[in-house]
């Protein structure tokens, strides 16, 4: 994996936790 995908997998990564984060207290 390269140094550019690692840092898009991270953000990616991050998205999707704050996303489920406000999901589950949004609910």
């Amino acid at each position: 994996m390269s140094h550019e995908e690692r840092t898009d997998y991270i953000q990616t990564t991050t998205e999707t936790a704050s996303r489920r984060l406000d999901f589950r207290f949004a609910h």
